[in-house]
């Protein structure tokens, strides 16, 4: 399966964030939307950054809550490693175990087209597996 084929039941809103917006606007976004991490976007769209809850939770354990008032440069992962829609759902899990990272930019070219993240391709491999199951006790029940 593909990342594709994985964002064709997904719901496509991004929410971004610039770098200039302080932490505790990162929390408000993160809370109002349940949502787990935020792409960092220049005012021209280009992905400068990422920014997830894990993050801010490590800036509040180690400077405590004067760290609201932050910038999000300040404590956001710059460039982060991302994907196309061409790559395999394997080939993502890799980079995220790998990099221990739960969220993932989708890119097309220097266009960011979605978010993935490990919620989305857990979801996807159940419901394959579960499509496996289905086929092959109608194959055994024939």
């Amino acid at each position: 399966m593909t990342v594709s084929a994985l964002l064709k039941n997904k719901d496509h809103k991004i929410i971004t964030i610039s770098q200039t917006k302080t932490l505790q606007d990162v929390c408000n976004i993160l809370t109002e939307n349940r949502i787990g991490a935020i792409i960092v976007c220049s005012s021209t769209g280009l992905v400068e950054g990422i920014i997830s809850e894990r993050d801010v939770v490590k800036a509040l354990g180690q400077s405590g809550a004067t760290i609201l008032t932050q910038q999000v440069s300040q404590h956001m992962t710059a460039n982060p490693i991302s994907c196309s829609s061409f790559e395999t759902i394997n080939q993502i899990m890799n980079k995220m175990t790998t990099g221990r990272f739960r969220h993932m930019p989708v890119m097309d070219g220097d266009k960011l087209i979605a978010v993935i993240s490990i919620g989305d391709i857990v979801k996807a491999r159940m419901e394959a597996m579960e499509h496996e199951a289905k086929a092959m006790q109608e194959y055994i029940g024939s």
